[in-house]
């Protein structure tokens, strides 16, 4: 947890400390500081310690009215911490806790929730569950909408349940030839293949893992395969869309292009070890010494103070262009440590040029928040 919200009983209201809560549930409490708008929500920003006094502890907390968000989660918006519930299907992925209804494009995303909310939801991981709590933001562009869990119960036990874990936009790198999806059901369904690829299985009535199978792409633009997952006793019909990169960027002289975008909510392949982050597209990997894929602002992160690292097996990187999640996290915090030909060509973008098998970035201003990184290359 990062905060925690006031209430009256009439209205309710968030304190973000970016830190662990100095209050604990059922405190009472008075405090001090500067009102922010952020994501049209209003919050008390970062008071300090000194400004938050418990003026007694262990009373019963008073609830606002509660709002079932889940028929029109999609159209949901607020401009308070609205006390809410949502019944849908609970995954994880990463370190992040998502609930989602099938049909819904906007799905609900546990914001720092606390040890006792994961003890809640970690049991009932792929299941129907109804989520409660208080809402905090909605970020449209990005499709979720971020909730603070008090509670989190299993919906009706016999409800049936079917979707894919990877989620419905899946990216591949020009080699590959296959993909794994994993299928979470507690019902029958069938998965089919449009052209130029295939699956298997097909169909199943549990948990499975599918192996999509296609051609590697040699051609010169990105290709695209569309797969169509359907669970009748789910009310399940959904499209599930993998996009094979480019083999070329069309650069000329042989020039091929790799594009790490994270601004896509899920399907990107990944591999963590604990702070540790690394990603591979052909011959082309990022390696970060401390840092962090965050699936729900759609951003990879490098810690301050840490190394990226873009290297080419076999190959020499011509160029890199690395695009910031904001430009709040401008060219000043790319980091003093990037190397001579590095520079910004705006306020959230910056490129290197040059020619070598390996290029090293240091995060030394700040963290770095980074949604795409394009690397040009050759074999």
């Amino acid at each position: 947890a990062k905060g925690f919200v006031m209430t009256d009983g009439t209205t309710n209201c968030y304190v973000f400390q970016n830190a662990a809560p100095t209050a604990k549930i059922g405190d009472k409490v008075s405090v001090k500081g500067t009102m922010k708008i952020y994501y049209k929500l209003p919050e008390i920003d970062k008071p300090a310690a000194s400004d938050i006094t418990i003026i007694s502890s262990g009373n019963n907390v008073p609830r606002t009215s509660l709002v079932d968000v889940t028929a029109n989660v999609d159209t949901y918006d607020a401009t308070s911490a609205d006390y809410i519930t949502f019944t849908g299907t609970l995954s994880k992925s990463g370190n992040y806790y998502q609930f989602r209804k099938a049909g819904a494009t906007t799905y609900v995303s546990a914001d720092y929730p606390s040890d006792a909310a994961k003890a809640l939801m970690d049991p009932l991981l792929d299941s129907e569950v109804i989520v409660t709590g208080y809402y905090n933001t909605k970020h449209s562009t990005n499709n979720y909408l971020k909730i603070i869990v008090t509670d989190v119960q299993a919906a009706d036990p016999n409800a049936k349940h079917c979707y894919v874990a990877e989620g419905n936009t899946i990216n591949v790198a020009a080699s590959a030839t296959s993909t794994t999806l994993n299928v979470k059901a507690n019902a029958s369904w069938t998965i089919t293949a449009g052209s130029g690829a295939t699956v298997s299985p097909s169909s199943g009535s549990a948990d499975a893992a599918v192996t999509v199978s296609f051609a590697a792409n040699t051609a010169t633009s990105a290709k695209t395969y569309t797969l169509t997952l359907v669970c009748a006793d789910a009310s399940v019909n959904q499209a599930i869309t993998i996009t094979q990169a480019a083999a070329s960027g069309g650069g000329g002289g042989g020039e091929q292009t790799a594009t790490f975008d994270y601004n896509t909510a899920t399907g990107i392949a990944v591999t963590t070890s604990g702070s540790h982050y690394s990603h591979t597209i052909d011959i082309i990997t990022l390696d970060l010494e401390s840092g962090a894929r965050n699936e729900n602002s759609q951003d990879i992160r490098i810690y301050k103070n840490k190394k990226m690292t873009v290297s080419a097996s076999g190959g020499t990187i011509k160029k890199i262009v690395i695009t910031c999640n904001a430009s709040a996290n401008g060219a000043d915090k790319f980091g003093t440590g990037a190397p001579s030909g590095y520079t910004a060509a705006s306020a959230n973008e910056g490129t290197w040029t040059g020619s070598a098998s390996s290029v090293e970035f240091t995060a030394v201003d700040a963290q770095v928040r980074m949604k795409s990184i394009v690397v040009t290359y050759t074999k």
